[in-house]
């Protein structure tokens, strides 16, 4: 039986280093890369390398557009007395802005073809392969658009965003099922802490205390003991209406990641057609099927039709929500999927100091900065650990070799 083979490093020449050097450098993304994103398979870089610059300011930007776009999405919203309470209502209907961007993108993608590429450049648009396949991925999300909005309607904030921190796990094992791409022991547990440290932002960071509501100045000690009874009497078993906005929250989390999953390993796949065409691909059944919701969410086509309410406010959101898609995609197609929720982790940092110093909406508070700070270097720690990760993976194939 042969003996297995050896790998004495203080013995090796100076032309088997070399050889070893080869075989592990070549396979790997470029070393102009900084954030090393994945390819379609373990073993090849993304089709569109781009220098370290570029990658970094696309980064960047997404994490920009992010922390920006709740911010404007905020700053439309108005005071309303709702069941006699005051509430921050959008005074547009919410899904005007998804159909605008839809309408955007399809116009000016196609432009774009025609400008860059000439008549030929617009035919390939209607490609039937790459067009049912980026039809198909549209038309999902599209669905993640009604879910979000169906979800928000019937849960709390906080539960909302705890859940939605659960995309950096189920992104990572959708891209091990759908791409190969293999994530180390070492960046899942990553991966968990950013999840938790988001959760934990998401419930508690930046909450004040309440004030107290003058109906309990006069309340009596058995005024107030019966009116926690009734509250628990009425707050006993299961809300049908609690259950059915966490399944909507799960659905749209979902299929948030498999859009994302999907859409990053076939805009690599079909790397030969522009990011703008593949947008266009993206959004003619995106918006058909948003504009079939929206006959049946009863807000979009009341009063005085799609556009009432709609101001410079919402033009602001409508203008986020192209910028947040455009860099989306082309983040996905330049980058992957992990790295985009990574980015949407990050923005957390910039929505906070946005907060205090820009729209001056909250003063500085040391648990809510510690909290985001973890969240930020989990987020560092993840990327810094993929450049060891692929040399470890990579001297482990040498050996073999």
């Amino acid at each position: 039986m042969a003996q297995p083979k050896s790998f004495d490093v203080d013995n090796l020449n100076s032309e088997s280093r070399v050889n070893t050097r080869q075989v592990t450098i070549e396979t790997v993304t470029s070393t102009r890369s900084i954030l090393r994103p994945e390819g379609n398979s373990p073993s090849q870089p993304p089709p569109r390398e781009v220098s370290a610059f570029v990658e970094m300011m696309l980064f960047v930007l997404f994490i920009a557009s992010r922390a920006l776009h709740p911010s404007f999405i905020d700053n439309a919203k108005e005071v309303q007395i709702i069941d006699g309470k005051e509430k921050l209502v959008a005074p547009y209907a919410k899904m005007v802005p998804v159909l605008g961007e839809c309408i955007f993108t399809a116009i000016v993608g196609q432009v774009m073809a025609l400008y860059f590429g000439g008549l030929d450049a617009w035919k390939a648009i209607w490609n039937p392969v790459p067009f049912k396949v980026f039809s198909i991925i549209g038309l999902v999300y599209a669905w993640g658009d009604i879910l979000e909005v169906l979800a928000t309607s019937k849960v709390s904030g906080d539960a909302y965003q705890v859940l939605l921190q659960s995309k950096l796990l189920i992104t990572a094992v959708m891209m091990r099922y759908f791409k190969g791409a293999k994530t180390s022991r070492l960046q899942w547990v990553i991966l968990a802490v950013v999840m938790c440290a988001m959760s934990v932002y998401s419930t508690a960071g930046g909450k004040k205390d309440a004030p107290i509501d003058p109906k309990y100045y006069d309340m009596t000690v058995q005024d107030y003991v019966e009116m926690m009874s009734a509250k628990n009497a009425n707050d006993s078993g299961m809300d049908a209406e609690f259950l059915l906005g966490m399944s909507f929250v799960v659905a749209k989390v979902t299929v948030s990641c498999f859009c994302a999953v999907l859409s990053d390993k076939y805009m690599k796949e079909f790397k030969e057609i522009p990011i703008y065409v593949q947008l266009v691909q993206f959004k003619f059944a995106w918006f058909m099927m948003v504009l079939v919701y929206t006959f049946c969410d009863g807000e979009t086509w009341t009063g005085d039709g799609p556009l009432e309410g709609f101001d410079s406010k919402s033009g602001l959101v409508l203008l986020s929500f192209i910028v947040k898609s455009w860099l989306t995609m082309y983040l996905l197609a330049i980058l992957d999927s992990v790295l985009k929720n990574i980015g949407e982790a990050a923005s957390v940092m910039v929505t906070f100091m946005l907060s205090i110093y820009v729209f001056n909406k909250s003063e500085f508070a040391m648990d809510t900065f510690l909290m985001v700070l973890v969240v930020t270097l989990a987020v560092v720690s993840y990327i810094e650990s993929k450049m060891i990760v692929d040399k470890a993976r990579k001297y482990d194939e040498a050996l073999v070799v």
